[in-house]
């Protein structure tokens, strides 16, 4: 992949620039949206103000992602290919990473989940339709392919070409890695809260990035991160 990319960084601006312009925004947007939200949404209930949270955070991501898919389209291209094996590598890896991020979880406030990030189900929720998108559509689908193809194409890859010598892919991993992990922290205030989601997805952007650059592709990639948010949902919509 590091040949395919090298050759389509030729024109408009750099990756990094598109990357470091994406997440400022989405940062500054949430926290804007965490200070002002609950005032502008002062009538909405729980289920609207979670789906305005990830909207808010996920189109500059969006914006970021097409902008950069359009001034790099070889490596673009070479990315979102798909193949079948990487439905097997995305199984194997996500529920690697699930499971240790469950055990880190479980040490650090005796709890499986809370660390992905996802809702949980509401049983007093008169609105199917949000339920489904707050619970399933957008912490299962929606953030994995959004966020993989944000953290894991366009920041990890755009680091990667960055950076020189032989580290360059390890170097990449982990910062992007880093940066997923804290951009989970924005909204954490409890010590444990942080220790846990800081290491689970820290776990999981570092298994993502592995195996993006291993593939030279995300598709791998998004269906691990969906088996590690799906997973945790198993015994809510089964009980």
């Amino acid at each position: 992949m590091a040949d395919k990319t090298a050759a389509s960084f030729q024109r408009g601006p750099s990756g990094l620039t598109i990357a470091a312009a994406g997440l400022i925004a989405a940062i500054l947007l949430l926290l804007l949206f965490a200070t002002y939200g609950p005032f502008l949404l002062i009538s909405a209930d729980s289920q609207v103000r979670i789906v305005s949270g990830y909207l808010v955070f996920w189109v500059p991501l969006i914006v970021a992602t097409v902008w950069w898919a359009r001034t790099h389209p070889l490596a673009w291209r070479e990315m979102v290919r798909f193949r079948a094996l990487d439905l097997l590598w995305g199984l194997v890896v996500g529920l690697l990473a699930r499971a240790l991020a469950s055990v880190i979880e479980w040490l650090a406030y005796g709890g499986v989940g809370a660390g992905g990030g996802l809702v949980m189900l509401d049983a007093g929720q008169p609105n199917p339709v949000m339920v489904a998108v707050t619970v399933v559509i957008a912490p299962v689908i929606l953030a994995p392919v959004i966020e993989e193809l944000f953290f894991r194409g366009v920041l990890l890859t755009s680091l990667r070409a960055g950076s020189t010598g032989r580290g360059a892919a390890a170097v990449a991993i982990v910062a992007s890695a880093v940066i997923f992990a804290l951009v989970h922290l924005l909204q954490v205030t409890s010590f444990s809260a942080v220790v846990a989601i800081g290491a689970s997805t820290l776990v999981l952007g570092l298994a993502t990035g592995i195996l993006a650059v291993t593939t030279g592709r995300l598709g791998g990639a998004i269906v691990a991160h969906i088996i590690f948010n799906g997973v945790v949902l198993l015994p809510a919509l089964i009980g």
